[in-house]
């Protein structure tokens, strides 16, 4: 508890008064009641950012994937551990996979608030019958095809 937060309790709850609170806390009588009487608001401290030595050589190449995802349909798209896997492979990552895991969950999150401020609502009158497109990509032996479909 804050000494702020102590203060406001010992005047609302305990009933003591601006002199006995400055004794008890060995303030300045003007700073107790400063905290003790007035609606302050306590700021709390911005949290810093830690550097991350195993994956931060490693964000970039990550955050490229999963903002390449976000063009693949749903089921197509790399998992936490397919990420780990390919960085173990492809590189001479030393983290673990808890600490892949982690970052990708945050990176995702991310990336869905930034997806849903782009949402449009889709509004369409009673009675009126409503189409759904869509389309995913499948590999032939010979090539990726993108194939569409819809249905009602």
């Amino acid at each position: 508890m804050s000494q702020i937060e102590y203060i406001k309790k010992m005047r609302e709850i305990e009933g003591c008064s601006i002199s006995e609170i400055a004794k008890r806390l060995k303030i300045n009588w003007r700073t107790a009641k400063k905290y003790a009487d007035n609606a302050i608001k306590i700021q709390a401290q911005p949290k810093r950012k830690r550097e991350s030595p195993v994956m931060g050589p490693y964000m970039y190449v990550v955050d490229a994937w999963l903002e390449e995802d976000q063009r693949m349909p749903a089921k197509q798209r790399h998992t936490a551990k397919a990420i780990y896997d390919q960085l173990k492979e492809a590189t001479d990552f030393q983290g673990s996979y808890r600490t892949v895991r982690r970052y990708v969950s945050i990176r995702k999150n991310d990336l869905i608030k930034k997806q849903k401020e782009q949402f449009v609502k889709l509004t369409h009158d009673p009675g009126v019958a409503q189409v759904d497109f869509g389309e995913f990509k499948a590999i032939d032996p010979d090539k990726e095809r993108i194939i569409k479909y819809w249905f009602l």
